[in-house]
């Protein structure tokens, strides 16, 4: 079996989780999560739709881009899915997910 490309580090949305509350830290983990989720679903949304709109999100946060394609493009079922999360990927500069569905 091929050994997949390696996950691209997930973008950070809150800078600092630790105040000294366990809680608070907790809710910030938990908050995080949530963020990179709903911003995997925005990146999901560009799909089909012109270049602008994804651009739009790299300008934002472009490593919360290149996770959330590389989630996306792990978990689809659709080729369709599979194949936009690579081109869109290699445009950003990462070939290895076009590189791993062509061997």
């Amino acid at each position: 079996m091929k050994k997949l490309p390696p996950r691209p580090e997930p973008a950070t949305f809150i800078e600092d989780y630790d105040d000294g509350d366990p809680y608070s830290c907790m809710a910030a983990g938990f908050a995080e999560v949530g963020m990179q989720k709903t911003f995997t679903k925005r990146v999901k949304a560009c799909m089909g739709k012109p270049d602008l709109d994804l651009h739009k999100l790299c300008l934002e946060n472009r490593k919360a881009v290149k996770f959330a394609l590389y989630e996306l493009w792990l978990e689809a079922d659709d080729p369709a899915v599979r194949s936009w999360t690579a081109e869109e990927m290699a445009k950003l500069g990462d070939k290895s997910l076009l590189d791993y569905d062509r061997e």
